[in-house]
Formats: structure tokens, C-alpha cells, sequence
């Protein structure tokens, strides 16, 4: 008999919330228990009603017994977190497998006791590396985009670069502030689009530098402004922005350390130097791209061709597709 997979977290646009949406897409999934997030617009009818379980809030442990009593799952997959640390228990005690992908730049270091209990999926080397000093055994899967959602547009000169933003996250994690530094270097700044996904205090104004705040709930919207990206991020969980853009055909400069250089290797940056920031209690390595080499690298790409970097960016992006790893994720699932 084939075992029934279910799913728990937030439906909601980015990050951890995307990715529950696309499995629920393109995984056999016959459940979805979805919180209600206070802060963030819940898309909840992104989410099919024959297997949608919308979360109250108000008895989340009666209500997860309910939801087991309904959907009788044998696999739970989740993300960062099981939802509420209290639901790993009631698995346990129902029988069901608890899989839990991990997002090495929001690791819960509090939580090692219970995510013991949980099959770990690590996106990255540099994720499963880190569990290994919590001793926490992985498995290494990336974590697949929805391609489809990303109309491909070759570019074909450099014209415009662009900054996707999102929510920036801490220690100026996207290098904006350098970034920008690097746009004052120049004798001719490129022009500079900054999309920012809430309020951007880093942002100052810059010759060539323009800042849009605008949440779109449309993830290609970000990036069809672009020719190259400029996402030179000090560190990245999953980094599905990087893949994002080269998704929509748009190359992306970034950082020469992982898991950045994996992900995008064409056009690195040097890291100038690198610490250990601390987040909810976990070290996670820090690398401060070089502004003379993000000058560099935009004055030597302006005006250039890029169809061959466009072209190879969105070959690169296809390889992280739900087509392409999707068996992978039902094999270690539920052993299809």
C-alpha cells in the first residue's frame, strides 16, 4: 500500500511558505495542515480544499489530532520548524515519520532534543556540515523551485542591474550597504534597482541607486527588470532567491564561498573577510563581499552580452526543478 504524505506550516508568500505551496504542487501529498501566520499574507487558496486543514489557532494540539484522525498520514514533512514544537510528540505517538527540511541561517539551536526525532533534509553541504557539530545526522537534497513560475527571458546586454531584497534578514545579510558602497566607487554608476520586500533602512540614496518597496505576490515580478542580478550575500540557508533569478534567465553576481559559489559560480566576487554571526543561538559563517570587486564586476559586465550567461543561468536553474529532483524527494519520502 502506498503511504500517505502530509505536510505542516505556513502557506504563505516566500521563503518557507513557498516551498510547502510547490510540494503540495508536485508531491503526492493527501494532507496540508496550514498555520495562520499574524504577519504575512496567508495564501491559503493556493492550497487544494480536498487536502487543506486551515489551522484556528485557538487548540493547535487538538486541532493536529484532528487532522491526523482525517488525513491518517504515515510521512510528515515540514520546514525550519515542525509549526509548534509540540506536534513532533503527537507524531511520534501516532506512528508517523516527522521529516523536517533544514534552513542552516534560521536553525533552531534550542530545539536540537526534538529535532532528534526528525529524519533531517539538509539543502546544502554547508547545512549538513553545521548539523554535524550539533550531531545531527542529514541527508543532503536540494530543495527544488517551480520552475513554471518563472518565465525565461534571455538577456542580452547589461543594462539594468537589480537587487531582490525579500526581507533582508540580519547582519545585512544581501550586502546592500556594500553594494551601494561600490556604486560611489565608480566613475559612471550603473543604474541599480533595489526591490525590497518591506522597509529598507539600509538603503541611502546613491547616484544610480533606486529603491521600489513593493511586496509582489507574483516571485518572476521581481526580476523581470533586470539583466543581472547583484545579490552578494554574506550567507544563505537555501538561497532560492539566486535561483529565482537565474530561473528567469537573469545572471546573478555573488560571493566566491558556499553555498553562494554552487549555486551561481559565474560570476563571484572575493570575499573580503569572514565571521561567525549568531542566530536563535547558532553560529552560521559570515562572508563580506569585496566593494572594489562588486565595482568591478558590474563596470566590467555594463554595456557587455550576457545572452550566453542568460542562457546558462536558466540551464542551471532547470537542474534545481521539481522535474529534475522531484524523484529524489519521493524516493527519500516515501520510497518511490
Amino acid at each position: 500500500m502506498s503511504k500517505r504524505l502530509s505536510v505542516c506550516g505556513w502557506a504563505i508568500d516566500g521563503g518557507v511558505g513557498r516551498e510547502l505551496i510547490d510540494a503540495v504542487a508536485n508531491l503526492p501529498v493527501t494532507g496540508a495542515f496550514c498555520l495562520t501566520h499574524m504577519l504575512k499574507r496567508n495564501r491559503f487558496d493556493l492550497v487544494p480544499e480536498h487536502v487543506k486543514y486551515v489551522s484556528g489557532g485557538r487548540d493547535p494540539k487538538g486541532e493536529m489530532v484532528a487532522f491526523l484522525d482525517k488525513y491518517r498520514p504515515d510521512v510528515m514533512l515540514t520546514w525550519e520548524s515542525p509549526g509548534r514544537w509540540e506536534f513532533p510528540e503527537i507524531w511520534r505517538e501516532k506512528g508517523v515519520r516527522w521529516v523536517n527540511v533544514i534552513h542552516w541561517d534560521w536553525f533552531p539551536a534550542a530545539e536540537v532534543g526534538i529535532l532528534k526525532q526528525a529524519d533531517l533534509i539538509a539543502p546544502n553541504r554547508v547545512c549538513q556540515e553545521g548539523l554535524e557539530k550539533w550531531k545531527l545526522p542529514s541527508t543532503v537534497i536540494s530543495v527544488p523551485l517551480d520552475i513554471a513560475k518563472f518565465p525565461f527571458r534571455l538577456r542580452e546586454t547589461a543594462n539594468r542591474f537589480g537587487m531582490a531584497y525579500g526581507a533582508g534578514g540580519p547582519f545585512d545579510r544581501r550586502s546592500l550597504k556594500e553594494v551601494l558602497a561600490a556604486l560611489e566607487k565608480m566613475l559612471e554608476p550603473v543604474d541599480l534597482l533595489v526591490r525590497a520586500q518591506k522597509k529598507c533602512p539600509e538603503f541611502r540614496p546613491v547616484k544610480g541607486a533606486k529603491l521600489i518597496t513593493h511586496n509582489s505576490y507574483d516571485p518572476a515580478e521581481v526580476y523581470a527588470d533586470f539583466d543581472v542580478a547583484v545579490m552578494p550575500s554574506k550567507f544563505e540557508g537555501v538561497g532560492l532567491s539566486i535561483i529565482e533569478a537565474q530561473a528567469s534567465g537573469t545572471p546573478v553576481i555573488t560571493v566566491d564561498a558556499e553555498p553562494m559559489r554552487s549555486l551561481a559560480p559565474n560570476l563571484l566576487v572575493k570575499a573580503e573577510k569572514s565571521s561567525v554571526s549568531t542566530l536563535n543561538g547558532n553560529g552560521v559563517v559570515s562572508w563580506t563581499p569585496s566593494v572594489d570587486d562588486i565595482a568591478r564586476a558590474m563596470g566590467e559586465l555594463r554595456g557587455k552580452s550576457i545572452a550566453g550567461l542568460s542562457k546558462e543561468a536558466r540551464q542551471r536553474a532547470e537542474s534545481y526543478s521539481w522535474n529534475n529532483l522531484g524523484p529524489a524527494w519521493k524516493k527519500y519520502l516515501l520510497g518511490e
